[in-house]
């Protein structure tokens, strides 16, 4: 009779199922953050990075690119 496997055994983490070649497509708010990031951090250089985040946040809920705002 073969030995009984632990629980930890028959789980494999995300590291050993893929080589790390796959990615994610990146979301409609990644590409609009990397896009809008810079013009704010160019708009305002003397902002921090944090409070230039939070503006450009703010500014995606507004945004044509947000799906939320195509619905309306």
């Amino acid at each position: 009779m073969p030995p009984k496997k632990d629980a930890k055994d028959t789980k494999t983490s995300k590291s050993k199922e893929t080589d790390g070649t796959t990615k994610k497509a990146p979301t409609a708010y990644n590409i609009f953050m990397k896009t809008e990031l810079p013009k704010v951090k160019a708009e305002n250089p003397g902002m921090d990075h944090k409070e230039a985040f939070k503006l450009a946040a703010s500014n995606w809920k507004n945004s044509a690119d947000n799906p939320k705002n195509k619905a309306e």
